[in-house]
């Protein structure tokens, strides 16, 4: 049967799960991993134009993915990952697969009716910048025994920045935050020992090269004070990374999670141009009832322009997150518009740096606001078992507060303090 033929298929009709089990089997022995390969893997290319990923349609039977592997591989073509999401033994967790294609395959792959997304790697920058000691915050949220600006504000109604930091109740479960980023000094003093290395999609340095990741795990630390705090490092020490990696990462995440009992939310301080490479996983997470957080950006743009901010306003349990100041204004460098779910204070953030175990740095992005909401959702996964709709409501009433633009909805982080 010639290649375009296998490649496209012809229509299959519904199989019998052991069919679509023993088709399962073959397609992970095909492409060389095995059930656990996923949590073992190290090493993505930072950037080669050369990899790309394809995911399949909601709707693609295991054995049309397998019939189409086969023909990928009967070219020059190599698979080097599938994209399985929950191990799930009859295949309907396979979403897609990355790797290196011949300019023959990728035109017939873009034609394949089971095939929703064709992505070429592009690069991934991370959302914040380091900024000097702001003299108006810094004698304040750099003495131990005061609370940073953006805790205070997270936890009143009203605008008190000298106000303490209150949780209204006590964790009853413990939760996991995943924090896919340029790693974390899990060694550092401000975790207290809560937070753990995960994997590694960058290189083979296990550290925060960069100090992004540190800060944006401090973030979310120091909002849910009891969850642990896992790494995922995607990005290196220019504070960029791959969409292959990034997705690797993701996938990671989502399985690691998945075979954990303890509820799990993940946050995404970066982005890129728009794509639908994501959808597939983020569809997962929420069926998953995974929560996933995402900054809305740093460039003064329309946050339906970015990725995976863009996908926010489509499901429930997924936030895009733009920045505030300390008066309640949105950042001038904010992300905006109807793709941002709420807003969180990103400005003269007080954080743990990755140089030492004991040394602080301040940040502005939005890439230190989407931490603060995935610490609020952690919180609240930690006392109510709530599902992503519930979750959804209690994460938005703080309404009105915000000088907002381009219709950016006018919602700011609050853990309802002074309400419950």
């Amino acid at each position: 049967m010639r290649f375009s033929t296998l490649l496209f298929g012809a229509t299959v009709l519904a199989l019998p799960l052991d069919s679509e089990r023993l088709a399962y089997s073959k397609l992970v022995s095909l492409v060389g991993g095995n059930r656990g390969s996923h949590l073992d893997r190290r090493e993505v290319p930072s950037h080669d134009s050369n990899l790309s990923m394809v995911m399949f349609k909601e709707d693609v039977l295991t054995e049309q993915k397998l019939n189409h592997v086969k023909a990928l591989l009967s070219t020059n073509s190599t698979i080097q990952q599938l994209y399985d999401v929950g191990k799930l033994d009859n295949g309907s967790g396979v979403v897609g697969y990355m790797g290196s294609f011949s300019h023959k395959a990728v035109n017939l792959i873009s034609q394949c009716p089971t095939v929703s997304v064709l992505q070429h790697d592009e690069v991934i920058i991370g959302g914040a910048r380091e900024i000097p000691e702001p003299q108006e915050v810094r004698k304040r949220d750099s003495t131990p025994s005061e609370t940073p600006w953006y805790l205070s504000r997270i936890s009143h109604l009203e605008n008190s920045p000298d106000s303490a930091y209150i949780s209204p109740h006590p964790a009853q479960v413990p939760t996991n935050i995943y924090i896919l980023d340029s790693g974390i000094r899990t060694t550092h003093s401000h975790f207290s020992g809560r937070a753990v290395w995960g994997a590694n999609f960058y290189n083979s340095i296990d550290e925060d090269e960069h100090g992004h990741g540190t800060g944006v795990a401090g973030v979310a630390a120091s909002v849910s004070k009891d969850a642990k705090i896992i790494g995922v490092k995607v990005l290196g020490k220019d504070n960029t990374g791959s969409l292959t990696g990034v997705i690797a990462g993701l996938e990671w995440a989502l399985n690691h999670a998945s075979e954990s009992p303890v509820k799990s939310i993940i946050n995404m301080s970066f982005g890129s141009s728009v794509s639908s490479v994501y959808e597939p996983l983020i569809a997962r997470a929420v069926r998953m009832g995974i929560p996933l957080v995402f900054s809305a950006g740093n460039t003064d743009q329309d946050a339906c322009s970015l990725s995976p901010a863009e996908s926010a306003n489509r499901y429930n349990g997924v936030y895009s997150v733009g920045s505030t100041d300390e008066n309640d204004v949105q950042s001038h460098f904010s992300g905006w518009g109807e793709c941002v779910t709420l807003l969180a204070p990103g400005e003269n953030i007080y954080a743990p740096s990755s140089k030492s175990d004991n040394s602080y740095v301040f940040w502005e992005g939005t890439s230190m606001s989407s931490p603060q909401v995935a610490g609020l959702a952690s919180y609240w996964l930690s006392v109510l078992p709530l599902d992503l709709p519930s979750l959804d409501w209690t994460l938005t009433q703080n309404r009105g507060r915000v000088h907002v633009k381009n219709g950016t909805p006018n919602i700011l982080a609050w853990n309802m303090f002074q309400l419950i």
